[in-house]
């Protein structure tokens, strides 16, 4: 038996495993869905002052204070960042790092978050969308950008997702961490999701080590593909 702790990526909360957790609690695992500060049900606590550090901290803390061992640390898309800095920060109790179609530290050597891989103009984009509707705090999501990133989304599940998406903390994406060299000795694997099933998305390049495997799924498989993608989880945590 193993511990899955879920980490979601942006404008989701721990409701976005719906789906998944049963099934690998099913299998005889535990299952520890989380929402980071801000998001999902705990919303009502935004803040000006909430970063990167801050989710680092939430999922850390639950590890700790529920006294987890063996995890495998899930991070789903934005969360990659999040669950590599927990990661390095608590190696002794995990057992995996498990990247969901997320953002891989590309070089631990250098301090990194979610804005230092993209271009100035994609930061400064989001950086507008984030003062048009988001107070100049936050980066909403469309309905739009939702379906854009999900091909396989179902009409039911995309007005599930939309009732229930937040506006994401931008300081969370314009935060960096600095990794030691004890992240690169923990055991990684991965999954990336593609439209063809074929071509590795996501990967810009980076220098991955563990197991990898490649879903024909949208950005959400926890959401479209959830049976499948439990599947995966278990088989690549073995």
């Amino acid at each position: 038996m193993s511990t899955f702790v879920l980490v979601p990526g942006a404008w989701l909360g721990g409701w976005v495993w719906k789906k998944l957790a049963p099934i690998l609690e099913e299998y005889g695992h535990d299952v520890v869905p989380v929402t980071l500060t801000g998001l999902g049900e705990r919303s009502h606590l935004s803040n000006p002052h909430i970063g990167l550090n801050t989710a680092i901290e939430d999922v850390r803390n639950i590890i700790e204070y529920e006294d987890l061992r063996d995890v495998i640390l899930v991070g789903h898309s934005f969360a990659g960042i999040v669950v590599a800095g927990i990661a390095d920060q608590i190696p002794d109790k995990i057992m995996t790092l498990l990247y969901l179609d997320a953002n891989i530290p590309r070089n631990t050597q250098l301090p990194q978050g979610i804005f230092t891989s993209w271009s100035e103009k994609g930061r400064e984009s989001v950086l507008e969308d984030c003062r048009d509707d988001g107070d100049g705090l936050k980066w909403p999501l469309t309905e739009e950008m939702l379906k854009g990133m999900a091909f396989d989304l179902e009409a039911q599940d995309t007005k599930w997702m939309i009732s229930k998406v937040i506006p994401h903390p931008i300081k969370m994406f314009q935060d960096t961490i600095s990794l030691s060299p004890s992240y690169d000795s923990i055991r990684k694997a991965y999954v990336f999701c593609t439209k063809d099933g074929k071509t590795k998305d996501g990967m810009n390049g980076t220098d991955l080590s563990g197991k990898i495997t490649i879903m024909r799924s949208g950005h959400y498989p926890m959401v479209t593909k959830p049976k499948e993608l439990a599947d995966i989880l278990v088989r690549l945590c073995q």
